[in-house]
């Protein structure tokens, strides 16, 4: 039984008994402690810590870090930055590079998410390089603020700590 003790009562297996002595499980650990049990202080700093990194991941994955907008004349539509968008785009670019070496001469892909936009080779290859820098450029973001968050010292400090900053968030490619 793994039991910490926080300001206001006692963690036991990942839930809070309240420092209520008509509560049952209250009393089963007082009951532990007179017997010996082991209680460990509850560590604030390090739950704080796994939190932060916890909404940290959550932003990471979020829209604003996770979606390219892609706008041509007035329409505009997104490609994901997750790992079966890039798969797609590199499929394209395999495909383009198949009918070039077939011999049609510029071929062209027709993306079409919400908008049309005919892309050639050239073009789609300048997304996929893009979002490959983009996507290295953020997961790094993300472990420098993951180490930042884990060497800080105060419970005020990783509340205060602002992960989004240095982040490239809602990057827009446009095609005229």
């Amino acid at each position: 039984m793994q039991i910490k003790q926080t300001a206001n009562g006692y963690l036991m297996n990942g839930f809070l008994v309240p420092n209520d002595p008509k509560n049952s499980d209250y009393q089963k650990i007082q009951e532990w402690i007179a017997q010996g049990g082991d209680i460990e202080p509850f560590d604030y700093l390090s739950e704080a810590k796994i939190q932060k990194i916890n909404d940290l991941n959550l932003f990471h994955d979020s829209p604003a870090v996770k979606n390219l907008i892609i706008k041509s004349g007035t329409a505009q539509t997104y490609v994901g930055l997750a790992a079966d968008y890039r798969y797609l785009i590199d499929e394209q670019i395999g495909l383009l590079e198949l009918r070039i070496k077939q011999g049609e001469k510029n071929p062209i892909w027709n993306y079409r998410n919400g908008i049309t936009l005919p892309l050639t080779l050239e073009q789609l290859s300048g997304i996929r390089v893009y979002i490959g820098s983009l996507v290295d450029f953020n997961f790094n973001v993300r472990r420098d603020h993951e180490t930042a968050i884990k060497g800080l010292k105060t419970v005020q400090a990783v509340n205060n700590y602002d992960f989004t900053k240095n982040y490239k968030l809602n990057q827009v490619l446009n095609f005229a």
